[in-house]
């Protein structure tokens, strides 16, 4: 019974990673176009791959939880669930921190 969960719980999972790319393909890329300059064009860059690392963290962070449903107690597999939840925020967190550094940046160049 838990293999046959497991397995349709994968499927579900790929089948819902399959739509991960139409989330970023809404995003709207003239935005790209009408920069008049580089600090412009910098920011726009960001915020069109911001829903790509957000679908990247969610899918890291389900994926963490599935490692951690699917553990049943085993020490290592814990460890590794505890690790993939780790890095997940850590990149959460160094992508934040990267927007905010790059905002500080392009308004300190803006006052030169």
């Amino acid at each position: 019974m838990n293999k046959l969960f497991s397995q349709k719980l994968t499927k579900v999972m790929l089948a819902a990673s399959l739509f991960l790319p139409l989330m970023v393909l809404a995003v709207d890329v003239p935005q790209l176009t009408k920069a008049s300059n580089v600090q412009q064009l910098i920011l726009s860059i960001i915020n069109a791959l911001m829903p790509l690392f957000l679908a990247l963290a969610i899918f890291f962070l389900v994926l963490a939880g599935f490692k951690f449903i699917t553990a049943r107690g085993e020490p290592g597999k814990i460890k590794e669930a505890q690790q993939t939840f780790l890095w997940t925020l850590v990149g959460i967190a160094c992508v934040v921190s990267g927007k905010i550094i790059v905002a500080v940046l392009l308004d300190i160049l803006k006052k030169i």
